[in-house]
């Protein structure tokens, strides 16, 4: 998406570094000054903090076309999470701020690995 097309509110939220939806092929742009850095796919990781432990995956992108994300909580199931909660994307990891997140999102990310086995 180039910088010039977008217009008034778009390029204001993406010069503070923010998101751009777009509706065909329902995917999810992270900015930050204006400069797309990756676009968020289906199977990305999540994270809620980059060098932790994954807790979960990307299951769909901007549903209907609506700014957030279906993201699959390991032992928990699906969760919806609005683009705002994300910190950054890179490497294929979606990194989430936690306190942009529901409580009982916050609750299945702590108990996500639960159900693993010591040292196994």
């Amino acid at each position: 998406m180039a910088w010039a097309a977008l217009k008034g509110n778009s390029r204001e939220r993406l010069a503070r570094g923010s998101f751009e939806v777009t509706r065909r092929g329902g995917t999810a742009r992270y900015a930050q000054g204006g400069i797309v850095r990756e676009k968020i796919e289906v199977g990305f990781q999540t994270f809620v903090s980059d060098g932790g432990e994954e807790f979960g995956a990307v299951r769909q992108v901007s549903p209907k076309g609506r700014p957030e994300l279906v993201v699959y909580v390991e032992n928990a199931g699906d969760f919806v999470v609005p683009l705002d909660a994300v910190e950054s994307v890179h490497s294929h990891k979606v990194i989430l701020n936690c306190r942009k997140l529901e409580p009982r999102l916050r609750q299945a990310i702590g108990h996500a690995h639960d159900a693993e086995e010591p040292g196994a």
